[in-house]
Protein backbone atom coordinates (compact mmCIF):
# COMPACT_ATOMS: atom_id res chain seq x y z
CA UNK A 1 0.00 0.00 0.00
CA UNK A 2 1.27 3.41 -1.01
CA UNK A 3 1.25 6.32 1.46
CA UNK A 4 0.42 9.98 0.74
CA UNK A 5 0.96 13.12 2.84
CA UNK A 6 -0.77 16.49 2.30
CA UNK A 7 0.81 19.82 3.32
CA UNK A 8 -1.37 22.96 3.31
CA UNK A 9 -1.81 25.74 5.88
CA UNK A 10 -5.56 25.78 5.16
CA UNK A 11 -7.16 22.89 7.07
CA UNK A 12 -10.20 22.87 4.83
CA UNK A 13 -8.00 22.32 1.76
CA UNK A 14 -6.33 19.38 3.47
CA UNK A 15 -9.70 17.79 4.31
CA UNK A 16 -10.96 18.33 0.78
CA UNK A 17 -7.98 16.56 -0.76
CA UNK A 18 -8.18 13.77 1.82
CA UNK A 19 -11.85 13.17 0.91
CA UNK A 20 -11.00 13.01 -2.80
CA UNK A 21 -8.30 10.47 -2.08
CA UNK A 22 -10.52 8.29 0.13
CA UNK A 23 -13.32 8.29 -2.43
CA UNK A 24 -11.24 7.73 -5.58
CA UNK A 25 -8.19 5.87 -4.22
CA UNK A 26 -9.16 3.74 -1.21
CA UNK A 27 -5.94 1.75 -1.64
CA UNK A 28 -3.89 4.83 -0.67
CA UNK A 29 -3.07 5.38 3.02
CA UNK A 30 -3.48 9.04 3.97
CA UNK A 31 -0.94 10.19 6.56
CA UNK A 32 -1.44 13.01 9.11
CA UNK A 33 -1.35 16.30 7.24
CA UNK A 34 1.16 19.14 7.72
CA UNK A 35 0.28 22.83 8.08
CA UNK A 36 3.73 24.26 7.33
CA UNK A 37 7.08 23.34 5.81
CA UNK A 38 8.68 22.29 9.08
CA UNK A 39 5.84 19.85 9.85
CA UNK A 40 6.13 18.49 6.31
CA UNK A 41 9.83 17.77 6.74
CA UNK A 42 9.16 16.03 10.06
CA UNK A 43 6.33 13.97 8.54
CA UNK A 44 8.42 12.86 5.56
CA UNK A 45 11.30 11.82 7.83
CA UNK A 46 8.95 9.93 10.14
CA UNK A 47 6.63 8.16 7.67
CA UNK A 48 8.63 8.07 4.38
CA UNK A 49 5.54 8.64 2.18
CA UNK A 50 5.47 7.69 -1.49
CA UNK A 51 3.54 10.80 -2.59
CA UNK A 52 3.41 14.36 -1.23
CA UNK A 53 0.79 16.97 -2.17
CA UNK A 54 2.36 20.31 -1.19
CA UNK A 55 1.05 23.86 -1.16
CA UNK A 56 3.71 26.38 -2.12
CA UNK A 57 2.58 29.26 0.08
CA UNK A 58 2.78 28.12 3.74
CA UNK A 59 3.97 30.06 6.84
CA UNK A 60 7.39 29.69 8.51
CA UNK A 61 8.90 27.57 5.72
CA UNK A 62 7.35 27.55 2.25
CA UNK A 63 6.46 24.33 0.46
CA UNK A 64 9.19 24.83 -2.13
CA UNK A 65 11.84 25.56 0.50
CA UNK A 66 10.77 22.50 2.46
CA UNK A 67 10.87 20.33 -0.67
CA UNK A 68 14.39 21.50 -1.52
CA UNK A 69 15.54 20.27 1.90
CA UNK A 70 13.60 17.01 1.57
CA UNK A 71 14.98 16.31 -1.91
CA UNK A 72 18.49 16.25 -0.48
CA UNK A 73 17.44 13.17 1.53
CA UNK A 74 14.65 11.65 -0.56
CA UNK A 75 14.88 11.40 -4.35
CA UNK A 76 12.14 8.80 -4.86
CA UNK A 77 9.03 10.48 -3.43
CA UNK A 78 6.57 11.81 -6.01
CA UNK A 79 5.61 15.48 -5.50
CA UNK A 80 2.45 17.28 -6.60
CA UNK A 81 2.58 21.05 -6.19
CA UNK A 82 -0.74 22.84 -5.56
CA UNK A 83 -0.92 26.63 -5.39
CA UNK A 84 -3.03 29.66 -6.12
CA UNK A 85 -0.02 31.21 -7.84
CA UNK A 86 0.93 30.60 -11.47
CA UNK A 87 4.09 32.68 -11.67
CA UNK A 88 6.86 31.30 -13.84
CA UNK A 89 9.50 31.46 -11.08
CA UNK A 90 7.44 29.08 -8.93
CA UNK A 91 7.02 26.67 -11.81
CA UNK A 92 10.72 26.77 -12.64
CA UNK A 93 11.75 25.96 -9.06
CA UNK A 94 9.18 23.16 -8.96
CA UNK A 95 10.54 21.64 -12.17
CA UNK A 96 14.04 21.66 -10.71
CA UNK A 97 12.72 19.63 -7.78
CA UNK A 98 11.48 16.99 -10.18
CA UNK A 99 7.80 17.40 -9.33
CA UNK A 100 5.31 15.00 -10.87
CA UNK A 101 2.71 17.69 -11.56
CA UNK A 102 1.84 21.33 -10.90
CA UNK A 103 -1.86 22.06 -10.08
CA UNK A 104 -3.63 25.36 -9.54
CA UNK A 105 -6.15 25.94 -6.79
CA UNK A 106 -8.96 25.26 -6.51
CA UNK A 107 -7.99 21.72 -7.44
CA UNK A 108 -10.40 20.13 -9.88
CA UNK A 109 -11.41 16.60 -8.79
CA UNK A 110 -11.11 15.13 -12.29
CA UNK A 111 -7.69 16.68 -12.85
CA UNK A 112 -6.52 15.54 -9.40
CA UNK A 113 -7.82 12.01 -10.03
CA UNK A 114 -5.98 11.84 -13.38
CA UNK A 115 -2.77 13.13 -11.80
CA UNK A 116 -2.86 10.61 -8.93
CA UNK A 117 -3.75 7.77 -11.35
CA UNK A 118 -0.83 8.63 -13.59
CA UNK A 119 1.56 8.74 -10.63
CA UNK A 120 0.33 5.38 -9.29
CA UNK A 121 0.81 3.74 -12.68
CA UNK A 122 4.34 5.15 -12.84
CA UNK A 123 5.11 3.89 -9.35
CA UNK A 124 3.76 0.42 -10.17
CA UNK A 125 6.03 0.23 -13.23
CA UNK A 126 8.98 1.45 -11.22
CA UNK A 127 8.31 -1.10 -8.52
CA UNK A 128 8.17 -3.92 -11.07
CA UNK A 129 11.35 -2.70 -12.74
CA UNK A 130 13.02 -2.26 -9.38
CA UNK A 131 12.10 -5.81 -8.43
CA UNK A 132 13.48 -7.06 -11.72
CA UNK A 133 16.62 -5.01 -11.23
CA UNK A 134 17.10 -6.42 -7.73
CA UNK A 135 16.56 -9.93 -9.02
CA UNK A 136 18.98 -9.33 -11.88
CA UNK A 137 21.56 -7.81 -9.56
CA UNK A 138 21.18 -10.70 -7.14
CA UNK A 139 21.56 -13.19 -9.97
CA UNK A 140 24.61 -11.35 -11.29
CA UNK A 141 26.13 -11.19 -7.82
CA UNK A 142 25.60 -14.92 -7.38
CA UNK A 143 27.20 -15.60 -10.77
CA UNK A 144 30.10 -13.30 -9.96
CA UNK A 145 30.66 -15.04 -6.63
CA UNK A 146 30.47 -18.47 -8.28
CA UNK A 147 33.03 -17.54 -10.95
CA UNK A 148 35.30 -15.93 -8.37
CA UNK A 149 34.97 -19.02 -6.19
CA UNK A 150 35.85 -21.25 -9.13
CA UNK A 151 39.00 -19.24 -9.78
CA UNK A 152 40.02 -19.26 -6.12
CA UNK A 153 39.55 -23.02 -5.96
CA UNK A 154 41.66 -23.42 -9.09
CA UNK A 155 44.45 -21.55 -7.25
CA UNK A 156 44.05 -23.73 -4.17
CA UNK A 157 44.31 -26.87 -6.30
CA UNK A 158 47.35 -25.54 -8.15
CA UNK A 159 45.78 -25.25 -11.61
CA UNK A 160 44.81 -21.55 -12.06
CA UNK A 161 41.92 -21.13 -14.46
CA UNK A 162 42.72 -17.96 -16.39
CA UNK A 163 39.32 -17.95 -18.09
CA UNK A 164 37.53 -17.90 -14.72
CA UNK A 165 39.65 -14.95 -13.63
CA UNK A 166 38.82 -12.99 -16.78
CA UNK A 167 35.09 -13.72 -16.38
CA UNK A 168 35.22 -12.70 -12.74
CA UNK A 169 37.02 -9.43 -13.48
CA UNK A 170 34.64 -8.65 -16.36
CA UNK A 171 31.64 -9.03 -14.04
CA UNK A 172 32.93 -6.51 -11.49
CA UNK A 173 31.68 -2.94 -11.25
CA UNK A 174 35.16 -1.58 -10.65
CA UNK A 175 38.45 -1.38 -12.55
CA UNK A 176 41.00 -4.12 -11.91
CA UNK A 177 44.14 -2.68 -10.37
CA UNK A 178 45.62 -5.92 -9.11
CA UNK A 179 44.68 -8.28 -6.32
CA UNK A 180 46.17 -10.10 -3.37
CA UNK A 181 45.86 -13.66 -2.11
CA UNK A 182 45.67 -14.31 1.62
CA UNK A 183 45.54 -17.46 3.71
CA UNK A 184 44.56 -17.94 7.34
CA UNK A 185 44.59 -20.84 9.73
CA UNK A 186 43.41 -21.03 13.34
CA UNK A 187 46.16 -20.53 15.89
CA UNK A 188 43.88 -22.36 18.32
CA UNK A 189 43.63 -25.75 16.61
CA UNK A 190 41.76 -27.49 19.51
CA UNK A 191 39.12 -24.74 19.49
CA UNK A 192 38.72 -25.03 15.74
CA UNK A 193 38.42 -28.82 15.97
CA UNK A 194 35.40 -28.45 18.25
CA UNK A 195 33.45 -26.64 15.52
CA UNK A 196 31.09 -28.67 13.36
CA UNK A 197 30.87 -28.43 9.57
CA UNK A 198 27.78 -26.21 9.79
CA UNK A 199 29.57 -23.80 12.14
CA UNK A 200 32.56 -23.63 9.81
CA UNK A 201 30.22 -22.82 6.92
CA UNK A 202 28.54 -20.11 9.00
CA UNK A 203 31.96 -18.70 9.84
CA UNK A 204 32.83 -18.56 6.14
CA UNK A 205 29.61 -16.62 5.44
CA UNK A 206 30.41 -14.22 8.28
CA UNK A 207 33.86 -13.56 6.83
CA UNK A 208 32.43 -13.04 3.34
CA UNK A 209 29.83 -10.59 4.62
CA UNK A 210 32.49 -8.68 6.56
CA UNK A 211 34.77 -8.44 3.53
CA UNK A 212 31.88 -7.29 1.31
CA UNK A 213 31.64 -4.18 3.46
CA UNK A 214 35.10 -3.01 2.41
CA UNK A 215 36.04 -4.49 -0.97
CA UNK A 216 35.41 -7.05 -3.69
CA UNK A 217 36.51 -10.37 -2.25
CA UNK A 218 36.05 -14.13 -2.39
CA UNK A 219 36.70 -16.39 0.61
CA UNK A 220 36.73 -20.18 0.79
CA UNK A 221 37.54 -22.71 3.49
CA UNK A 222 39.64 -25.72 2.51
CA UNK A 223 41.18 -28.30 4.82
CA UNK A 224 40.80 -26.17 7.96
CA UNK A 225 42.31 -23.08 6.35
CA UNK A 226 40.73 -19.97 4.80
CA UNK A 227 41.84 -18.56 1.46
CA UNK A 228 41.00 -15.07 0.21
CA UNK A 229 41.06 -13.26 -3.11
CA UNK A 230 41.10 -9.53 -2.27
CA UNK A 231 40.70 -6.71 -4.81
CA UNK A 232 41.38 -3.21 -3.44
CA UNK A 233 39.78 -1.53 -6.47
CA UNK A 234 42.01 1.54 -6.42
CA UNK A 235 45.63 1.70 -7.48
CA UNK A 236 47.65 1.80 -4.26
CA UNK A 237 51.32 2.23 -3.54
CA UNK A 238 53.07 -0.64 -1.75
CA UNK A 239 52.80 1.18 1.58
CA UNK A 240 49.13 2.08 1.02
CA UNK A 241 48.32 -1.50 -0.03
CA UNK A 242 49.93 -2.96 3.09
CA UNK A 243 47.94 -0.61 5.32
CA UNK A 244 44.73 -1.35 3.43
CA UNK A 245 45.26 -5.10 3.80
CA UNK A 246 46.04 -4.72 7.50
CA UNK A 247 42.83 -2.73 7.96
CA UNK A 248 40.60 -5.13 6.02
CA UNK A 249 42.02 -8.33 7.47
CA UNK A 250 42.14 -6.69 10.89
CA UNK A 251 38.34 -6.32 10.68
CA UNK A 252 38.03 -10.01 9.82
CA UNK A 253 40.38 -10.88 12.65
CA UNK A 254 38.28 -8.86 15.11
CA UNK A 255 35.07 -10.53 13.88
CA UNK A 256 36.51 -14.03 14.35
CA UNK A 257 37.71 -13.21 17.84
CA UNK A 258 34.54 -11.43 18.95
CA UNK A 259 31.90 -13.80 17.52
CA UNK A 260 33.75 -17.12 17.41
CA UNK A 261 36.41 -16.60 20.09
CA UNK A 262 39.12 -17.88 17.73
CA UNK A 263 42.47 -16.29 16.86
CA UNK A 264 43.84 -16.76 13.34
CA UNK A 265 47.25 -16.46 11.75
CA UNK A 266 47.12 -14.65 8.38
CA UNK A 267 49.61 -14.72 5.51
CA UNK A 268 49.35 -12.17 2.69
CA UNK A 269 50.92 -12.09 -0.77
CA UNK A 270 52.13 -9.12 -2.73
CA UNK A 271 49.87 -7.49 -5.34
CA UNK A 272 49.34 -9.62 -8.48
CA UNK A 273 47.93 -8.75 -11.89
CA UNK A 274 47.17 -12.00 -13.76
CA UNK A 275 46.42 -15.66 -13.11
CA UNK A 276 50.06 -16.73 -13.26
CA UNK A 277 51.13 -14.10 -10.78
CA UNK A 278 48.19 -14.99 -8.55
CA UNK A 279 49.42 -18.58 -8.38
CA UNK A 280 52.67 -17.11 -7.15
CA UNK A 281 50.56 -15.14 -4.70
CA UNK A 282 49.04 -18.37 -3.41
CA UNK A 283 52.54 -19.69 -2.70
CA UNK A 284 53.58 -16.41 -1.07
CA UNK A 285 50.63 -16.19 1.31
CA UNK A 286 51.08 -19.83 2.39
CA UNK A 287 54.80 -19.21 3.00
CA UNK A 288 53.98 -16.07 5.02
CA UNK A 289 51.32 -17.89 7.01
CA UNK A 290 53.62 -20.81 7.83
CA UNK A 291 56.48 -18.54 8.84
CA UNK A 292 54.78 -17.78 12.14
CA UNK A 293 52.61 -19.64 14.62
CA UNK A 294 51.23 -16.78 16.71
CA UNK A 295 48.03 -14.95 15.68
CA UNK A 296 48.55 -11.92 13.48
CA UNK A 297 48.86 -10.65 9.91
CA UNK A 298 52.12 -11.50 8.19
CA UNK A 299 53.08 -10.12 4.76
CA UNK A 300 55.28 -12.06 2.36
CA UNK A 301 58.77 -10.60 2.04
CA UNK A 302 60.75 -11.86 -0.94
CA UNK A 303 63.95 -10.61 0.70
CA UNK A 304 63.41 -12.72 3.80
CA UNK A 305 64.09 -16.45 3.98
CA UNK A 306 60.72 -17.80 5.07
CA UNK A 307 61.27 -21.33 3.81
CA UNK A 308 61.76 -24.41 5.86
CA UNK A 309 65.11 -26.16 5.94
CA UNK A 310 65.12 -29.48 4.10
CA UNK A 311 66.63 -32.09 6.46
CA UNK A 312 66.81 -34.70 3.68
CA UNK A 313 69.27 -32.87 1.39
CA UNK A 314 72.35 -34.78 2.73
CA UNK A 315 70.65 -37.96 1.48
CA UNK A 316 71.21 -36.85 -2.13
CA UNK A 317 74.96 -36.48 -1.68
CA UNK A 318 75.18 -39.84 0.09
CA UNK A 319 73.19 -41.63 -2.66
CA UNK A 320 75.33 -40.13 -5.41
CA UNK A 321 78.50 -41.23 -3.64
CA UNK A 322 77.51 -44.89 -3.71
CA UNK A 323 75.72 -44.83 -7.08
CA UNK A 324 78.84 -43.44 -8.82
CA UNK A 325 80.88 -46.37 -7.51
CA UNK A 326 78.18 -48.90 -8.33
CA UNK A 327 77.57 -49.82 -4.67
CA UNK A 328 73.79 -50.03 -5.00
CA UNK A 329 73.26 -52.46 -2.09
CA UNK A 330 75.32 -50.24 0.23
CA UNK A 331 73.28 -47.30 -1.01
CA UNK A 332 70.08 -49.14 -0.07
CA UNK A 333 71.37 -49.77 3.44
CA UNK A 334 72.43 -46.13 3.92
CA UNK A 335 69.03 -44.92 2.65
CA UNK A 336 67.32 -47.13 5.25
CA UNK A 337 69.53 -45.85 8.07
CA UNK A 338 69.05 -42.21 7.03
CA UNK A 339 65.25 -42.48 6.83
CA UNK A 340 65.05 -44.27 10.19
CA UNK A 341 66.96 -41.37 11.69
CA UNK A 342 64.77 -38.65 10.11
CA UNK A 343 61.27 -40.18 9.92
CA UNK A 344 59.77 -41.88 13.00
CA UNK A 345 58.34 -45.32 12.29
CA UNK A 346 54.77 -44.34 13.17
CA UNK A 347 54.94 -40.87 11.55
CA UNK A 348 52.53 -39.94 8.75
CA UNK A 349 54.33 -38.63 5.67
CA UNK A 350 52.41 -35.78 4.12
CA UNK A 351 52.91 -32.82 1.81
CA UNK A 352 55.97 -31.12 3.35
CA UNK A 353 58.02 -34.29 3.72
CA UNK A 354 56.97 -35.56 0.29
CA UNK A 355 58.12 -32.37 -1.41
CA UNK A 356 61.37 -32.32 0.55
CA UNK A 357 62.06 -35.92 -0.53
CA UNK A 358 61.22 -34.94 -4.11
CA UNK A 359 63.71 -32.05 -4.01
CA UNK A 360 66.32 -34.40 -2.57
CA UNK A 361 65.97 -37.24 -5.06
CA UNK A 362 65.39 -35.38 -8.36
CA UNK A 363 69.15 -34.62 -8.76
CA UNK A 364 69.97 -38.27 -7.96
CA UNK A 365 67.55 -39.56 -10.59
CA UNK A 366 68.78 -36.96 -13.08
CA UNK A 367 72.35 -38.20 -12.64
CA UNK A 368 71.28 -41.79 -13.23
CA UNK A 369 69.22 -40.86 -16.30
CA UNK A 370 72.16 -38.92 -17.73
CA UNK A 371 74.34 -42.02 -17.38
CA UNK A 372 72.01 -44.01 -19.62
CA UNK A 373 72.27 -44.19 -23.37
CA UNK A 374 71.51 -40.75 -24.76
CA UNK A 375 67.94 -41.35 -25.90
CA UNK A 376 66.97 -44.14 -23.52
CA UNK A 377 66.51 -41.59 -20.74
CA UNK A 378 63.17 -40.82 -22.37
CA UNK A 379 62.01 -44.41 -22.43
CA UNK A 380 58.96 -44.94 -20.27
CA UNK A 381 60.61 -48.05 -18.85
CA UNK A 382 63.73 -46.17 -17.75
CA UNK A 383 62.29 -43.07 -16.08
CA UNK A 384 61.84 -42.06 -12.48
CA UNK A 385 58.23 -42.15 -11.35
CA UNK A 386 58.04 -38.75 -9.68
CA UNK A 387 54.26 -38.88 -9.39
CA UNK A 388 54.45 -42.06 -7.35
CA UNK A 389 55.81 -40.23 -4.31
CA UNK A 390 52.43 -38.55 -3.99
CA UNK A 391 51.01 -41.84 -2.68
CA UNK A 392 53.77 -42.52 -0.12
CA UNK A 393 52.41 -41.84 3.38
CA UNK A 394 54.83 -43.84 5.57
CA UNK A 395 58.57 -44.21 5.99
CA UNK A 396 58.47 -47.69 4.47
CA UNK A 397 56.60 -46.48 1.38
CA UNK A 398 59.07 -43.62 0.88
CA UNK A 399 62.02 -46.01 1.18
CA UNK A 400 60.44 -48.41 -1.29
CA UNK A 401 59.78 -45.60 -3.78
CA UNK A 402 63.40 -44.37 -3.62
CA UNK A 403 64.88 -47.87 -4.01
CA UNK A 404 62.60 -48.83 -6.88
CA UNK A 405 63.55 -45.73 -8.85
CA UNK A 406 67.27 -46.12 -8.17
CA UNK A 407 67.10 -49.74 -9.32
CA UNK A 408 64.99 -48.81 -12.35
CA UNK A 409 67.51 -46.16 -13.45
CA UNK A 410 70.65 -48.23 -12.74
CA UNK A 411 72.49 -48.64 -16.09
CA UNK A 412 73.89 -51.94 -14.81
CA UNK A 413 70.35 -53.24 -14.63
CA UNK A 414 70.01 -53.22 -18.38
CA UNK A 415 67.56 -50.35 -18.92
CA UNK A 416 70.22 -48.02 -20.26
CA UNK A 417 72.34 -50.44 -22.31
CA UNK A 418 70.17 -50.85 -25.39
CA UNK A 419 70.94 -48.54 -28.29
CA UNK A 420 68.06 -46.76 -29.93
CA UNK A 421 67.35 -46.11 -33.58
CA UNK A 422 69.40 -43.27 -35.13
CA UNK A 423 66.26 -41.53 -36.34
CA UNK A 424 64.92 -41.50 -32.78
CA UNK A 425 68.26 -40.17 -31.56
CA UNK A 426 68.14 -37.30 -34.09
CA UNK A 427 64.54 -36.49 -33.20
CA UNK A 428 65.27 -36.41 -29.48
CA UNK A 429 68.32 -34.21 -30.06
CA UNK A 430 66.17 -31.78 -32.07
CA UNK A 431 63.54 -31.67 -29.30
CA UNK A 432 66.16 -31.08 -26.60
CA UNK A 433 67.56 -28.15 -28.55
CA UNK A 434 64.18 -26.61 -29.44
CA UNK A 435 61.83 -27.57 -26.59
CA UNK A 436 61.29 -23.91 -25.68
CA UNK A 437 59.71 -23.29 -29.10
CA UNK A 438 56.32 -24.40 -30.41
CA UNK A 439 57.68 -27.45 -32.26
CA UNK A 440 55.52 -30.10 -33.89
CA UNK A 441 55.82 -33.79 -34.80
CA UNK A 442 56.06 -32.83 -38.46
CA UNK A 443 58.89 -30.37 -37.91
CA UNK A 444 60.75 -32.83 -35.69
CA UNK A 445 60.36 -35.64 -38.24
CA UNK A 446 61.64 -33.36 -40.98
CA UNK A 447 64.77 -32.62 -38.93
CA UNK A 448 65.36 -36.37 -38.56
CA UNK A 449 64.85 -36.98 -42.29
CA UNK A 450 61.76 -39.20 -42.03
CA UNK A 451 57.99 -38.89 -42.22
CA UNK A 452 55.94 -37.92 -39.19
CA UNK A 453 54.06 -41.21 -39.39
CA UNK A 454 57.29 -43.21 -39.32
CA UNK A 455 58.76 -41.15 -36.45
CA UNK A 456 55.59 -41.59 -34.41
CA UNK A 457 55.80 -45.36 -34.89
CA UNK A 458 59.52 -45.43 -33.99
CA UNK A 459 58.99 -43.42 -30.77
CA UNK A 460 56.30 -45.83 -29.67
CA UNK A 461 58.43 -48.85 -30.63
CA UNK A 462 61.72 -47.68 -29.15
CA UNK A 463 60.66 -45.58 -26.14
CA UNK A 464 57.07 -46.69 -25.55
CA UNK A 465 56.05 -43.00 -25.75
CA UNK A 466 54.49 -40.71 -28.32
CA UNK A 467 55.88 -37.38 -29.51
CA UNK A 468 53.97 -35.30 -26.94
CA UNK A 469 55.11 -37.58 -24.10
CA UNK A 470 58.78 -37.18 -25.01
CA UNK A 471 58.49 -33.41 -25.46
CA UNK A 472 56.70 -33.15 -22.10
CA UNK A 473 59.48 -35.18 -20.45
CA UNK A 474 62.10 -32.80 -21.81
CA UNK A 475 60.18 -29.71 -20.77
CA UNK A 476 59.30 -31.01 -17.30
CA UNK A 477 62.90 -31.99 -16.58
CA UNK A 478 63.89 -28.44 -17.39
CA UNK A 479 61.06 -27.13 -15.22
CA UNK A 480 62.22 -29.30 -12.31
CA UNK A 481 65.69 -27.77 -12.61
CA UNK A 482 64.28 -24.25 -12.62
CA UNK A 483 61.63 -24.73 -9.96
CA UNK A 484 64.17 -24.70 -7.14
CA UNK A 485 65.32 -21.23 -8.17
CA UNK A 486 63.28 -18.65 -6.27
CA UNK A 487 64.56 -15.87 -8.53
CA UNK A 488 62.27 -16.97 -11.37
CA UNK A 489 58.52 -16.46 -11.45
CA UNK A 490 56.32 -19.34 -12.53
CA UNK A 491 55.49 -17.48 -15.74
CA UNK A 492 59.19 -17.16 -16.53
CA UNK A 493 59.71 -20.86 -15.85
CA UNK A 494 56.76 -21.77 -18.07
CA UNK A 495 58.02 -19.60 -20.93
CA UNK A 496 61.56 -20.97 -20.66
CA UNK A 497 60.11 -24.48 -20.87
CA UNK A 498 58.07 -23.74 -23.98
CA UNK A 499 54.65 -23.03 -22.47
CA UNK A 500 53.00 -19.76 -23.50
CA UNK A 501 49.77 -20.78 -21.74
CA UNK A 502 50.59 -20.72 -18.05
CA UNK A 503 47.33 -22.45 -17.09
CA UNK A 504 48.27 -25.42 -19.26
CA UNK A 505 51.78 -25.44 -17.76
CA UNK A 506 50.32 -25.72 -14.26
CA UNK A 507 48.16 -28.69 -15.29
CA UNK A 508 51.02 -30.54 -17.00
CA UNK A 509 53.39 -29.93 -14.10
CA UNK A 510 50.93 -31.23 -11.53
CA UNK A 511 50.19 -34.33 -13.62
CA UNK A 512 53.91 -35.00 -14.07
CA UNK A 513 55.00 -34.52 -10.44
CA UNK A 514 51.83 -35.11 -8.45
CA UNK A 515 52.22 -31.64 -6.90
CA UNK A 516 51.36 -28.15 -8.05
CA UNK A 517 54.05 -25.57 -8.59
CA UNK A 518 52.61 -23.52 -5.74
CA UNK A 519 52.67 -26.45 -3.32
CA UNK A 520 56.31 -27.17 -4.10
CA UNK A 521 57.47 -23.56 -3.98
CA UNK A 522 55.68 -22.90 -0.71
CA UNK A 523 57.67 -25.66 0.99
CA UNK A 524 61.11 -25.77 -0.63
CA UNK A 525 64.01 -23.78 0.71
Amino acid sequence: MYQIIIADDEAIECRALEMMIRNDFPMLQTLPSASNGAELIAGVRKYHPDIAVVDINMPQLSGLDAMELIRAENHEMKIIIVTAYSEFDYARRALKLGVADYLLKPVDRKTFRETISKILQTMDREQINSSRDRSTRQHMDEMTEAVGSEFLFSLIFGEPDEKSLQLYLASLDQPFNGGCIAAARPADQPGWALLGKKQQQDMTKDIQNELDRYCRAVVREYKNEFYFLLLPGNHLTETELKKWLDDVLGMVQRLLKKKWNLAFNFGVSGCKFDSGEMMEGMSECVIAMRSRTRPGINHYDSNTDMHQENPFLPLAKMCLTYIKTGEIETCRQKIHEFLVQHIPEDADVYEITQVQILETMVPVFAYQEAAQDYSMRYSRNAQADLNGLHECYSRGQVEKWINENIEKLDPAGGNGKRKVNDYVRKAVLFMEKNYMDDISLERTAESAGISSFYLSRLLKQELNQNFTDVLTDIRMRKAMQLIWDRKLTVREIAEQCGYSNITYFYKVFKKYTGRSVGQIRSILK
